[in-house]
């Protein structure tokens, strides 16, 4: 159940799947950090459909679940900033709540805490290979067949496994940033009430197929 979540957590939450688990604060922190990126991608290569359409589907599913885990008008309801994730950002928005519960003195150490707990929640999802198909990367193109498997094992499936195991780091970064916060954060919600009662997108809208079967 554990490497369940750490996968769910690291996956890019677009049409190929829906999530398996009930959605926390974890997944709204996943989410929020893939919309980021499609804001970034906007701003690098200019409003094309594939992205415009995929940071829809991104803004979508972080407002569904925004409202569901009680987040709207908090310091992480940053979904319409030109950087969503955006760790300093979102401390500075906590800082009276942290001040009012901590004195001025102790919510500085609160704020450098969470900031760097954020700042590599990030880092730990950027992680991954820098190929990512199997044919035509590393290994492909030798003759002998032996070496050509160690090469993909090494390369592909050791590291996967490896990445996964390092990332539940996430788990542990999450329970801290919910006991950190001065903030009641709602429990997960099941999928299929996230669609019923908060419009969070459903994957099998041929508009978000289309989204993301589209080249950019």
């Amino acid at each position: 159940m554990e490497l369940a979540r750490v996968r769910q957590l690291r996956s890019p939450y677009d049409t190929r799947q829906d999530p398996q688990l009930p959605l926390g604060f974890g997944d709204y922190l996943s989410l929020l950090f893939r919309l980021d990126e499609q804001s970034t991608l906007l701003q690098e290569r200019g409003e094309v459909d594939p992205l415009l359409l995929r940071r829809a589907w991104y803004l979508a599913c972080c407002s569904a679940l925004c409202r569901a885990l009680a987040l709207q008008g908090t310091a992480f309801d940053t979904l319409h900033e030109a950087k969503p994730y955006d760790p300093r950002q979102i401390v500075a928005g906590l800082r009276p709540s942290l001040r009012a519960q901590h004195g001025p003195f102790q919510a500085v150490y609160y704020e450098i805490a969470l900031g760097g707990l954020l700042r590599q929640r990030a880092d730990v999802l950027r992680m991954g290979r820098s190929v990512t198909h199997l044919r035509g990367g590393p290994g492909s193109g030798i003759a002998d067949k032996a070496l050509q498997a160690r090469i993909h094992d090494v390369y592909f499936t050791r590291f996967d496994e490896g990445l996964l195991n390092f990332s539940r780091h996430l788990l542990d970064i999450d329970r801290l940033l919910e006991d950190l916060l001065p903030l009641d954060i709602g429990p997960p919600v099941e999928l299929a009430r996230l669609r019923s009662e908060f419009g969070f997108p459903d994957r099998a809208d041929a508009r978000w197929r289309m989204a993301f079967s589209l080249l950019t």
